[in-house]
């Protein structure tokens, strides 16, 4: 699936999906903060809404999904990227689920019957989004 990514994304095949998603983050030059502890974030933390990711914030559900946005649910997260045929997808590392594990995948997850993800946008993007108290 390395082949279906950006070039900005191609090579990392961090074998946990949040450290995939840190890498891809950084890479991408919008890094997360780290937790109070020092660790970055979990799946699970960008899954639950109430807890603070500095420098990402969760995106209304009336808002349009853009590419590079963090998809979460408990106990994985991706980054939303379109699937080849317009509809939701989101790409991640796989470290669970059906083998290969470790491997990047583009998939619908977060978006199939059922689910409901938190989503994160940069607060980079909090301007041109128009989200109040940013």
């Amino acid at each position: 699936m390395n082949n279906l990514l950006p070039p900005s994304l191609r090579g990392y095949s961090s074998p946990k999906c949040n450290a995939f998603v840190w890498d891809a983050l950084v890479a991408g030059g919008d890094p997360a903060g780290r937790m109070p502890d020092g660790r970055i974030p979990s799946a699970a933390e960008w899954a639950d809404p109430s807890t603070k990711i500095s420098g990402y914030y969760v995106v209304p559900s009336d808002f349009s999904l853009q590419i590079g946005d963090v998809v979460a649910l408990q106990g994985h997260v991706g980054l939303y990227k379109p699937l080849t045929d317009g509809s939701p997808g989101t790409v991640s590392a796989a470290s669970s689920g059906t083998p290969p594990y470790g491997e990047i995948r583009h998939n619908d997850f977060g978006f199939r019957e059922g689910n409901a993800p938190t989503i994160r946008r940069c607060l980079c993007d909090a301007a041109s989004a128009k989200i109040s108290g940013f």
